[in-house]
């Protein structure tokens, strides 16, 4: 069995005047230029239906529901609820279970180091680079990706079929 990661202690007061969870436990894709294309009804200025607009969308809203599904699939057929599986996921992590995530290289495919930015994300179409780990953006808080555990995608991403067969084993 792997060892077991430590679940990252709650940081910062997050405004709240406590302790909060700032860091990931898994991640997902959330990237909008990688995310699922959507698409919402457009209305003029009467209110009437002209069409379509087609975007791309991502975020949290997109992560958490690729990883509910994923975890929703290793619950089929089960005879009991996993219930709270952060536990398990830190079990799992630096396993087949998990894609870790790490930094881009110089060995990284060229085709991975880059998105193309519609017009509704940048105003014109153009090239951005995925790997935003500099101290010099602005905002930037310290994430990185690294080996093992890390503060911006935490154990990795769930590898499909490994993880929900390792999970059912876990939560038999």
């Amino acid at each position: 069995m792997p060892k077991a990661l430590a679940t990252p202690p709650a940081v910062g007061d997050g405004g709240h005047g406590g302790l909060v969870r700032s860091d990931p436990d898994i991640s997902a894709d959330a990237d909008p230029y990688t995310g699922i294309v959507m698409e919402q009804p457009e209305v003029d200025k009467n209110g009437a239906f002209v069409g379509y607009e087609t975007q791309t969308v991502g975020g949290t809203s997109l992560a958490t529901v690729l990883v509910a599904g994923i975890v929703a699939a290793a619950q089929q057929g089960q005879r009991k609820s996993f219930g709270f599986i952060n536990p398990v996921i830190y079990k799992l992590g630096q396993t087949s279970a998990f894609h870790d995530v790490l930094p881009m290289t110089a060995k990284t495919p060229v085709n991975d180091r880059q998105a193309l930015c519609d017009q509704y994300y940048c105003y014109t179409f153009q090239i951005t680079d995925f790997d935003d780990q500099s101290d010099t953006m602005p905002d930037y808080l310290g994430q990185v990706t690294l080996p093992g555990y890390d503060n911006m995608t935490g154990v990795g991403t769930p590898a499909g079929q490994a993880f929900i067969t390792r999970l059912r084993q876990l939560l038999k």
